[in-house]
Parts: structure tokens; sequence; C-alpha cells
């Protein structure tokens, strides 16, 4: 096995790991999470050849992260496996939108669906192409570390974005204290690149002075970037974990790590977490009864049944259970016919994914903002998620949810 990868300034050498497998740091791609591919058009044809001529000597070749949108150029005797990691960020949405062959994996039935729903009307069969295989933990090193803190401590391990939830992480802590819970404390961490990225020192400036500005010096605690073995202590220290951002996650690892070592996990309900075992969903926004849920957790009026959740874990999103599947899938991997636009229009509409209930009311959760169109309200109530057939008239109707991308089409 050969993995082709980004170089760095401190990291551009070959080397073979322990277990025989080639690493080529080359692709000499932005050392930037956002925008990866910005670089001199000579770069951007150098990965390309690169790539290329690696996938042209393989006899499989797999796209991590579906950051390659240039398929077309690869071989097209080699079979090709994407593995859509991620359906939120510009490079997975760039990418997986070239997708035609052969086998796509997802992380979650939800990015499975939110794919198919995006291509599907414009791909006939592309759902069939469309394999979930969920992330998985390494429960060697997730395990349950018993610990104790003055608590109760929340923990916050998640990126610099806002849109993972540090501003209502900051409520909730608030919250807590002010319902005279004194000794809560907010743990967070410090991105790996807050000393290099300008952008993200920003981020943690204006962080502290929110932390300031609304009197929590003394309750909040930002750590250097925790390295995954260090993890399981972090979670067993911690009554409960927050993952309350707005963002469409696609089968968060933390939310499973968190849970492999009996830490609670709290969530709004987006993206992947109703599907997660064992993940207390709250609705968007609704944070008076996200703090008394987490209260009653640590009071002990709401028990895990954590039995089922430890064989939930095991069964589903164990490490082997995830390798297995990718073996699987890479071994029996074969050249299919390339998928093509349809020739006759998608006979059906149906509401995406990513259309949501929250609060009672419909929510767009790539957009972030709810729908009160009573029309979109009326298709809900009747169908669902379910597709159905709409005559001339009533398509008619409906061509502004369409436009909206509240209404897909599809086969």
């Amino acid at each position: 096995m050969t993995i082709l990868c980004a170089r760095a300034a401190d990291n551009d050498k070959e080397y073979m790991t322990e277990e025989g497998v080639r690493i080529i740091p080359a692709l000499p791609f932005r050392d930037s999470w956002v925008d990866t591919w910005y670089v001199k058009p000579a770069s951007m044809a150098r990965i390309v050849t690169l790539v290329r001529e690696h996938a042209s000597r393989s006899q499989r070749t797999i796209i991590f992260d579906s950051h390659f949108p240039f398929p077309d150029l690869l071989p097209d005797d080699v079979p090709l496996i994407w593995s859509l990691r991620d359906y939120t960020y510009m490079h997975a949405l760039l990418g997986s939108t070239a997708f035609r062959r052969d086998v796509l994996v997802a992380p979650s039935q939800y990015i499975k669906q939110a794919f198919t729903d995006t291509m599907g009307g414009l791909l006939p069969g592309l759902a069939e192409r469309v394999h979930v295989i969920p992330n998985g933990v390494d429960l060697s090193v997730d395990r349950i570390v018993r610990s104790s803190s003055a608590g109760p401590t929340l923990l916050f391990p998640h990126r610099p974005e806002a849109e993972k939830g540090f501003e209502d992480a900051l409520k909730v802590t608030s919250r807590l204290v002010e319902l005279g819970y004194s000794g809560t404390r907010l743990q967070l961490f410090r991105g790996v690149d807050a000393a290099t990225r300008p952008e993200v020192a920003s981020f943690y400036r204006d962080l502290h002075r929110s932390i300031e500005s609304v009197g929590l010096s003394g309750h909040v605690n930002i750590s250097d970037w925790a390295a995954p073995d260090e993890m399981p202590g972090h979670y067993a220290a911690s009554h409960v974990t927050l993952c309350i951002g707005t963002i469409v996650e696609a089968c968060s690892n933390t939310a499973l790590e968190s849970l492999a070592c009996h830490t609670p996990v709290h969530a709004f309900a987006v993206g992947c977490y109703p599907e997660l075992p064992g993940v207390a969903v709250t609705p968007i926004g609704e944070l008076s009864s996200l703090v008394q849920r987490i209260i009653d957790e640590m009071e002990g009026r709401q028990p895990r049944d954590w039995p089922a959740i430890d064989r939930a874990l095991r069964e589903r999103h164990a490490m082997p259970v995830m390798l297995d599947a990718f073996a699987d899938l890479i071994e029996n991997a074969e050249v299919l016919p390339a998928l093509a636009p349809g020739r006759q229009q998608p006979t059906r509409l149906k509401i995406p994914s990513w259309v949501s209930v929250q609060k009672e009311v419909l929510y767009d959760e790539y957009e972030r903002r709810m729908i009160p169109d009573p029309k979109l309200r009326h298709v809900w109530e009747s169908y669902g998620h379910d597709a159905f057939h709409a005559s001339d008239d009533f398509r008619s109707l409906l061509k502004p949810l369409v436009r909206a991308g509240w209404l897909v089409p599809t086969y």
C-alpha cells in the first residue's frame, strides 16, 4: 500500500511504516485547512500528475475525504473508491460532486442520504453505489478511565470554528453557575495551528474577550490540544461532553470516543447525532432544556443504559468493524460503468435529509435557519422524507421550494 499525501516544510521525506506501508508526503497543497487547493497552477498540475502516476501503477485507488475533484484524469481501468468523510466543507462538496464511478463510502446514513438527495436527481442509480461504513473508535485507547473532579466539568474538545458552538457552550456554563453550580468548569482546547495561522490566533483572542465579558474567566480552562491517547483522561474527568454546534457533522468521533469512556454526550439534533447510539439530542437553540437535561444527568435522574451503548459501539463503531468493512470493499472492488445524467427528468420530489424539525418548526441544517413556509409544512405532514409524485400544477406551485433546496427531484 502506498499513501500519497500533502507535503509540509518539515515533512517531505518518503518513509515506510512498521506494517510496510509506504508514505509519500509529496503533494504541494497549501498548508491551510480551508483553502488547500489555493496554490499556483504549476503546483495544481503537479498534484494531479503525481496522483495519476501512482494510480496508474496501483490495483485500487482510494480517495480519502473526496478532496480530489479531477477523477476523469485517473486511469479508467483501476477500481476507484471514494471516502466521503464529511459533507460540509468546500473540498468534500466539490470533490464528491465529481463522483461518477465506482463506489463511494459515507460515514453515516445521514451523509449518504444528504449526498444522494443532492446528486440523485442528476444520476440515476446513485444510491446503489454509496456504502455506509460508520467511523470506528479504537476501544483499546478510548477505554474507561476512572477519575474525579470538583465539577461539574463540561468538556468541549472542538476545532476553532464558531459553528462548533463555542458561544452556546459559554451560555450553558454561565447558566449552570447562575443556578448555583459554582464549581462549573468548561474545558476547551487550543487548536494546534494557533501559533502558525493568524486567523486561528485571532479566534482565540476573541474567545478570551468573550469569556471575560460574561464573567467566566474563573470557569473556563483552555489547554493545549490533546493527543489522542490523552483524551480518555479528559473524558473521564468530565461529567458531560458537549457537541452543540450547528455544523452538519458526518459521524462525530468526539461523541463516540466520549461514550466509549462512559462520559455522556449532549448534542444538538443536527447531522449524524440523532443516529449515534447513546447521544442525548436537543433541538437547536433549546439551551434551557439542554441545561436541565445536564443537571438531571449529573444528579442521577436520567441514567444511561451503558451496557446497551457499549454493545452498540462494539457492533457498529469498533475500529476492527470499520477496518473489516473497508477491507471487504477494497478486496471486492471492480470497475463499474460510470454513472451518467438521466435521459429523462426525475418524476418525484422529496424533502431532503438536511431539512429537519427543530422546536416544531422545519429547519435547514445547511443554511442554519428556520423555514416558516406553510407549503413545505404541508408536504412534511403528508410525506415526511418520503418521495412523492406531484401533478404538474402542484409541481409548479412547489418550484420556489425546489429552488431553495427544501425539495429535491429524485427518480
